[in-house]
């Protein structure tokens, strides 16, 4: 049994959703100043899950990039009725003194991508070297944008090494909003807000797993008109916990802060490899067992997670974002929220294949359990 560590794909995980709230619309009175959304926003709200883990084991240089976000859009248009031409611009807000202070603890900085310009990275920490505060783009205007997209993406970069275990909280923030010039911060805007996380390193010794070393399944009784002992259900348990060997781990699984959300947090995946060379069904839900000869013998073995749905056997299908998908997605297991011990419980399901006759003899199979983190 053993875990194998996913952080790296795990960070990739980080999304942007909008959350739309009142606004000024089209149809309504326009202000003189100000930026609003033809869909009746005033705020987009970048959806950070809640653990973003690091491999502690892989230690990055220094500028290299941990990651980069998905593209996120929205509409905006902006007026004004000041003298001259301005740009429209994106302001740091005082909330973001709580990003700032948890991504210094963390070791990484934070660059925004606006409008796919990637020659002209924002970072908005003013503190460092390079950052501002604001950051105006787009063509300069008069008095009114008209309907104008605005496209965001985020990087983390290694900014300092870290070499042991830590988890760094970053409460919820409204961090930056769209202003309608250099002098509009007091106008109505668009504000971005950001959910609330946990940055965590996380070394590869941290797992431990346990599962039940043998599923003993009843002897089949089969004639033409009796289908004995079959199906066959038989529930058993994986154990998915804190190896207390693994040095220095109190800076991580510490109990939880000031903040009632700051606790450890780790997303966990559980595979299931069968090991003989099983043929399966193209869902990869079904593994066709054979006797001691190799030959099938019209048994199928499934495997159903707590929630009764089928568990994907094989390696694990997972998007570039590293959270498993597609025919993966019911292989997802209880995370270690709070805890350092976790029980997974599955059932595993006998059954026989009507298009394959029943053969005498012993039947087993071998299925190599692991669970993952990301």
């Amino acid at each position: 049994m053993q875990w194998r560590q996913g952080a790296r794909r795990a960070l990739a995980r980080v999304l942007m959703a909008i959350a739309l709230m009142p606004a000024f619309a089209y149809g309504q009175a326009t202000p003189a100043n100000g930026c609003f959304s033809s869909a009746g926003a005033n705020a987009v709200r970048l959806e950070i899950p809640p653990a973003v883990t690091f491999d502690l084991d892989r230690q990055l240089i220094n500028g290299e990039w941990l990651y980069r976000s998905r593209v996120y859009e929205f509409n905006y248009r902006c007026v004004r009725n000041r003298a001259g031409l301005a740009q429209v611009g994106l302001r740091t807000l005082a909330d973001f003194s709580l990003i700032r202070r948890a991504l210094r603890d963390t070791g990484v900085r934070l660059d925004l991508i606006i409008n796919g310009d990637v020659n002209r990275f924002w970072n908005p920490d003013p503190f460092i070297l390079g950052g501002n505060e604001d950051y105006f783009f787009g063509d300069p205007y008069a008095a009114d944008t008209g309907e104008r997209t605005l496209t965001v993406s985020m990087l983390l970069i290694v900014d300092r090494q870290v070499t042991s275990p830590l988890r760094v909280f970053m409460p919820s923030s409204t961090a930056f909003k769209l202003v309608n010039d250099p002098w509009g911060v007091a106008d109505p805007g668009i504000f971005i807000t950001t959910s609330s996380t946990r940055f965590q390193y996380v070394p590869r010794c941290i797992g431990e797993l346990a599962v039940d070393s043998v599923v003993p399944f009843d002897t089949v009784l089969n004639t033409a008109t009796y289908n004995g002992k079959l199906p066959q259900a038989k529930p058993f348990q994986v154990i998915t916990r804190v190896n207390p060997a693994c040095p220095n781990l109190d800076p991580l699984i510490r109990p939880e802060g000031a903040n009632a959300n700051d606790v450890f947090h780790l997303p966990l995946a559980v595979s299931f490899e069968p090991q003989g060379g099983e043929r399966m069904d193209s869902m990869q839900q079904t593994v066709f067992l054979k006797n001691a000869d190799g030959k099938e013998n019209g048994l199928k073995l499934r495997i159903t997670n707590a929630a009764g749905n089928n568990v994907q056997f094989g390696a694990l299908f997972v998007d570039r974002l590293g959270m498993p998908i597609s025919l993966s997605v019911n292989n997802i297991a209880t995370p270690l929220l709070n805890t350092t011990s976790v029980t997974q419980a599955y059932t595993a399901h006998l059954e026989r294949e009507p298009a394959i006759g029943l053969s005498m003899g012993k039947y087993n199979t071998q299925v190599l359990v692991k669970a993952s983190w990301y």
